[in-house]
């Protein structure tokens, strides 16, 4: 008889995993950059348009969690992205018609609630694949090249057929995703966590992990205020400069933007766990705020396209600074069990926060007060959130995070 080769399994599961990671960048890449130009296209203006992104964030927030939640105790996360691909596909695809106005936002706000758990879930299959953490950005670093790839090819195809591609595209990207997902090993494989056996689903996540790890560890309540501060700059740079780009330089300036951004954040990616490992989370996240400061300041200052594009692999190197620092000190406070629900915390709230306030007031402020003045405001607020990073990841260098801010 034969015996199996475990080197050769373990070489089957990280192929199969990354295999589906990079699926996820490609198939984001052709909707996420597009949404507010869609909506845009549909009618709506930038008040408008900000007002939907904010509602959709609300439902990032309370879905991306519940679907963490659901991931690590009843599906399994493969199966569970499998599940939120497939969804945000069919809502995607109903746009397709040519639907406007509140049935538009609807659909978008229902993509949105699939879409939300799509990288926490990747995230959570990624840092838990090895047994050292920071192997993550090493593997993370191929969802944003596939990313980057994807915005930019689909910049090209945009320019030539319009956004309507997007609802097309998206929705047989989503088909190849879910079929790679449920090929992952661990499908069907949830954590039991303890104390929860025959509770309802939905006490599970008022009671469970999701809202216990807030209430509980506190480092992890300070990072994500001082990440939704800093994400004003990047939600800003999806939301509102996309449509002064599509202004200036139409469909395929959008796809160079995103492309750019994501291409920046290979190389940080790859040096990100060293720079963690030399000099600690804290460097690498505050260092990220403050790209992110730069790049607000930049386009607070200019009009110029070029320029504006120039900001984006700043952005771009933000966020990979950002993610890297924020997903390794998850994997640090939280237990191997529920890094699904930890990381989707991170994410949504931290994210879903940034898309919430800053879609719904720069809307207004774009209207009343012009670009300059929302970059401005995003600049602050990322000053604000570097100086409670400072505070809060020094404790979690030192490996002591109840130390950190009450």
């Amino acid at each position: 008889m034969t015996t199996p080769d475990p080197s050769a399994a373990d070489r089957r599961a990280r192929f199969a995993v990354l295999r589906a990671s990079v699926t996820v960048g490609a198939v984001m890449a052709l909707y996420v950059p597009y949404v507010a130009a869609i909506l845009g296209e549909r009618g709506l203006d930038a008040a408008e348009i900000g007002l939907v992104l904010s509602i959709a964030a609300v439902v990032q927030i309370a879905a991306a969690p519940a679907w963490g939640q659901i991931a690590d105790t009843r599906l399994g996360r493969p199966l569970t992205l499998a599940v939120v691909a497939a969804g945000a596909g069919i809502a995607v695809l109903a746009l397709l018609p040519g639907t406007a106005g509140p049935l538009t936002a609807f659909l978008v706000i229902v993509a949105s609630f699939f879409t939300s758990a799509w990288q926490a879930l990747t995230d959570a299959i990624l840092v838990t694949l090895r047994g050292d953490p920071s192997a993550y950005a090493r593997l993370r670093v191929w969802l944003s090249l596939f990313f980057a790839i994807g915005a930019l090819l689909a910049g090209l195809v945009y320019a030539s057929l319009g956004f309507s591609a997007a609802l097309v595209l998206f929705p047989a990207g989503t088909l190849v995703l879910a079929a790679l997902a449920l090929r992952v090993p661990g499908r069907g494989r949830p954590v039991a966590l303890p104390g929860t056996a025959g509770t309802p689903l939905l006490r599970r996540i008022v009671d469970g992990p999701a809202i216990g790890t807030l209430r509980s560890v506190r480092p992890l309540r300070w990072i994500i205020l001082s990440l939704v501060l800093a994400l004003f700059s990047h939600v800003a740079g999806y939301s509102f400069l996309t449509l002064r780009i599509v202004d200036l330089g139409g469909p395929f300036g959008v796809g160079a933007s995103a492309a750019l951004s994501a291409l920046a954040e290979v190389p940080v990616m790859l040096i990100a766990g060293t720079v963690a490992a030399r000099f600690g989370l804290r460097i690498l996240f505050v260092g990220g705020i403050l790209l992110g400061v730069v790049a607000a300041l930049l386009w607070a200052s200019t009009d110029e396209v070029i320029l504006l594009l120039a900001g984006r692999p700043i952005i771009g190197s933000s966020y990979a600074c950002l993610t890297v620092a924020g997903v390794i000190a998850i994997r640090r406070l939280l237990p191997r069990e529920i890094q699904a629900t930890g990381q989707s915390l991170f994410q949504a709230l931290g994210f879903g926060l940034a898309a919430i306030v800053l879609n719904a007031v720069g809307g207004i402020v774009v209207t009343r007060l012009g670009d300059t003045a929302l970059y401005l405001i995003c600049a602050g607020a990322g000053l604000a959130g570097a100086a409670i990073a400072w505070r809060v990841f020094g404790p979690i260098d030192a490996g002591r995070p109840e130390d950190a801010p009450a």
